[in-house]
């Protein structure tokens, strides 16, 4: 084979024979008996490998030619340790002084592409840990936020028995230290048990997501993380106590308390200008080419603050106002709640851990469904459609015959043959069942009706046979050179076959009727078209030279606009060096040149297109080798049967459903009737989405073997089981638990608050005002802070949502013809924040009822807190 060299065959495509045909149907390996046994080892037998190029030079064996660029496969043992994430840089220098060997003792050139899927691999772990780290940074901040809130109530209701310490000679310091000992003391119980939780969450769900016999393990700075999260924890326990018992035991001067204001008025404006600038650079990133990190999943809790914070001023502003309307109103309700809220604006803080959390809800809910939507879309364009199907055909059966007797509505499924070759893909798709089928949603290129239109389907416009014989009657008309000898043509395709028929007819210049026997009775065949043969007995026939084939009848044949056959219009062929003509309705007549020696197919009808129309991909587009007679915008691509076809596109995408780039897709009986040989194509059938599963059986009871089934969904669901997939899971996950969080916060906030203020309800119950009132006057309380709870967080989850998920790394697919929607999930939003409001309110009735249950005479009379 030209240059000398030593081979070790590491796998085959398959066990080897004589008819085996590999490297894209060229014979670069011949199989036979005489050649020694060859030692097949499994392709993959070691953790590395990759593919080398040998470098032969010309040479012709046995009329063969060109060996040049044949790929082969190279093994090379890596040790598994080496091969990974962290090490991978180690693997690179492995490979590449494994070329250098090749290079050297074979003098042949290899590549590897290990070390681009391993950096591919770190890219998207980089990325799956940053927006872990992301989303649980925003739940601990959340967490932090209501775990500070409580300590700071927990301390404000000890006010009374810390100013008693105080008073019996208790130091500030020993005071701070019994405000800050019990949250101490949960702290440390917490710490083990959430170490404990996590080492369970790993070791049980881990094993959901991954193989089995994937080791599963908690890295060590994950510990420190979690330790890191305790001390946090204890600074907002200190930092609470301190701030709640300046005023009356720590004594802290009145400027002072006047500069705590000023620095919480400061942070706030601070969480607001953040909450902007990300605002702003989420907007601006995708105008000006920059890339957004993933920490644009920080968005929805950051906007929520700012949200928050907003809204609580605009609160105020409307408590004022709404004081003053219900002063002299009967709604006393109404007017308590008002009041107190107006007083109590500390109660109005609870709008920020809680507008927070409502973000995260619409955030994580939304972003959970435009990212399964969109996982959907890439596997649908990647399958081709819901399914599809690799199926095999008994020697009788016709593909799309069996397709339609299963399917007779034509909604369910569609049958499609594949060519792969070097020179390109093509797919042949049933097109009259094209837009009810497949067409991925995603792909913004025009309607699924309009492409089937311009397709042109032909499967009903077909002239075709279900007859076990053809009867032509025909003549020829002219002078015919001497010792030509003229026959007439009639190309078939045989359905079942899956090849060309073709018929041969003498003729001569008297009528004749001939009848010939046709394989089409039960699948039935394609007209392609209809030829002469002019054979010459060696003499020269001078090129301008013709004459004229007339066909008076053609029985068997069917035209489905109900006319006549040889009645309906024709044409020529393309390439057929003929002209159509008729002497009157119902004969077909067209001249021949007997010099060109004939044509197979030299009249077709003329609703048959010249070329066949097209989607192409831009490779495909731009590669299109345009033949002597081709039309402009036309060109020839490879066809079924692996000759070449004539094509017009209609339609450039950069890459095409299920075949991908360097294809194209064309309807299947304009493909057939093109075809020259016997079909090289594999058979498949393709199931729309929502294909009840009895189509199926449908498709076997009609004689189709199954061989395989590729699922769109399935497809789909690996696709949430990579890193990136199982990182966005966190966001409704993160949302649910902050929501838990929250809701916790809200009842401890509403119980402590309340039961300062038992006296108060008390004496306003002796005042003659009803349980009842009191019980609504608390609900509307908790109802207000919950309304503008979700205003604030709702906004901040819709603008997030709309701003960061076309920041956030997705599928990447490579598919840039997708076109994607952000179109948050309305209903299933609303539904969400239906449930998280009834339930705040409920916990605002649970805690009313509690607190105004205890406020009686008897409690005012004792001075029970």
């Amino acid at each position: 084979m030209g240059a000398s060299a030593s081979y070790h065959v590491v796998g085959t495509y398959a066990i080897p024979d004589i008819s085996t045909r590999y490297w894209w149907d060229e014979e670069f390996f011949t199989f036979g008996a005489t050649i020694s046994p060859v030692t097949l080892d499994p392709m993959f037998v070691s953790p590395g490998f990759f593919g080398g190029k040998a470098a032969f030079g010309a040479t012709t064996v046995g009329g063969l030619s060109s060996y040049e660029g044949v790929d082969r496969e190279l093994q090379m043992s890596l040790r598994p340790e080496v091969v990974n994430i962290h090490n991978y840089q180690q693997s690179e220098l492995v490979t590449a002084r494994y070329r250098t060997q090749v290079a050297a003792r074979e003098g042949l050139t290899a590549s590897s592409g290990l070390a681009s899927q391993i950096r591919a691999i770190v890219a998207s772990q980089h990325s799956m840990s940053t927006l872990v780290t992301v989303i649980i940074l925003e739940l601990i901040l959340l967490g932090l936020i209501v775990f500070g809130t409580l300590i700071w109530r927990m301390a404000q209701s000890r006010m009374g028995e810390f100013r008693l310490a105080q008073l019996r000679g208790v130091r500030p310091r020993g005071i701070v230290a019994r405000a800050i000992g019990e949250p101490l003391v949960v702290l440390v119980i917490a710490a083990p048990l959430g170490f404990l939780g996590a080492y369970l969450t790993v070791s049980i769900i881990g094993r959901t997501y991954f193989a089995a016999g994937t080791k599963l393990y908690i890295l060590p700075t994950t510990y420190l993380a979690g330790l890191a999260v305790i001390v946090a924890a204890l600074v907002v326990t200190v930092i609470a106590a301190v701030t709640v018992l300046r005023r009356g035991v720590l004594e802290a001067s009145r400027s002072a308390l006047r500069n705590h204001g000023r620095f919480r008025a400061l942070i706030d404006v601070l969480i607001v200008v953040i909450a902007a600038v990300l605002t702003a650079q989420l907007v601006i990133a995708p105008t000006n080419g920059n890339s957004v990190d993933p920490l644009a999943g920080a968005a929805p809790a950051l906007l929520g603050a700012g949200f928050a914070i907003i809204v609580i001023a605009l609160t105020g502003l409307a408590l004022r106002g709404a004081r003053r309307l219900t002063r002299k109103g009967r709604r006393i309700s109404w007017y308590l709640a008002v009041r107190q809220l107006r007083a109590r604006s500390p109660m109005l803080r609870q709008i920020i851990p809680f507008g927070m959390a409502l973000a995260l809800v619409v955030f994580g809910y939304g972003a959970q469904s435009v990212i399964a939507r969109h996982r959907s879309d890439v596997a649908s364009y990647e399958v081709g459609a819901g399914k599809v199907l690799t199926v095999s055909l008994p020697k009788h059966l016709g593909l799309s015959r069996a397709v339609d007797q299963a399917d007779p509505g034509g909604h369910e499924a569609m049958a499609a043959e594949l060519y792969r070759s070097k020179t390109g893909t093509t797919l042949a798709l049933q097109a009259s069942r094209f837009q009810a089928v497949s067409w991925p949603a995603a792909l913004d290129a025009g309607s699924a009706a309009t492409i089937e239109h311009r397709l042109v389907p032909l499967a009903s416009k077909a002239l075709t046979t279900n007859a076990s014989s053809l009867t032509v009657t025909a003549n020829t008309r002219g002078t015919i050179p001497a010792g030509v000898q003229v026959e007439l043509t009639v190309s078939l395709y045989d359905e079942a076959q899956a090849t060309p028929d073709l018929l041969v007819i003498p003729l001569y210049a008297t009528p004749t009727t001939r009848s010939v026997s046709i394989p089409c009775r039960i699948d039935g065949c394609l007209l392609s078209g209809i030829g002469y043969l002019a054979i010459s007995n060696g003499g020269v026939v001078n090129p301008s030279a013709t004459f004229s084939i007339e066909i008076e009848h053609l029985g068997g044949i069917r035209n489905p606009s109900g006319s006549g056959v040889l009645a309906s219009a024709w044409k020529a062929g393309i390439n057929a060096p003929v002209k159509v003509g008729s002497s009157h309705p119902g004969l077909l007549s067209f001249t021949a040149y007997p010099a060109t020696g004939g044509s197979d197919i030299a009249v077709v009808p003329a609703s048959y297109p010249t070329y066949l129309p097209a989607i192409v991909s831009q490779s495909v587009k731009a590669t299109l080798s345009a033949n002597s007679v081709s039309a402009v915008g036309t060109g020839v691509t490879v066809g079924l049967d692996g000759n070449q076809i004539n094509i017009r596109p209609i339609l450039t995408l950069s890459s095409l459903p299920s075949v991908g780039a360097d294809a194209s897709i064309v309807d299947l009986t304009q493909a057939e009737l093109a075809q020259d040989s016997a079909s090289s194509a594999s058979n498949q059938v393709w199931l729309a989405k929502g294909a009840p599963p009895s189509i199926i059986h449908r498709l076997q009871g009609e004689g189709v073997v199954i061989d395989s089934i590729t699922s769109a969904h399935a497809l789909a669901a690996s696709y949430a089981n990579e890193p990136l997939g199982l990182a966005e899971r966190l966001f409704p996950i993160a949302a649910a638990a902050g929501i838990v969080v929250v809701l916790l916060g809200l009842a401890f906030e509403l119980l402590v608050e309340g039961r300062g203020r038992i006296p108060e309800f008390a004496a306003i119950r002796v005042l003659g005002l009803t349980r009842a009132r009191l019980v609504i006057g608390y609900i509307l309380e908790a109802t207000i802070l919950v309304v503008a709870a979700a205003i604030a967080g709702v906004g901040a989850g819709l603008l997030g949502a709309r701003l960061a998920l076309p920041a956030l790394p997705e599928i990447d697919s490579g598919l840039d013809g997708l076109h994607f929607g952000y179109a948050l999930p309305v209903l299933g939003e609303i539904a969400i924040v239906a449930v998280v409001l009834v339930a705040a309110i409920v916990v605002g009735a649970i805690a009313a009822l509690r607190i105004v249950g205890r406020a009686s005479f008897d409690e005012l009379r004792a001075g029970d807190r």
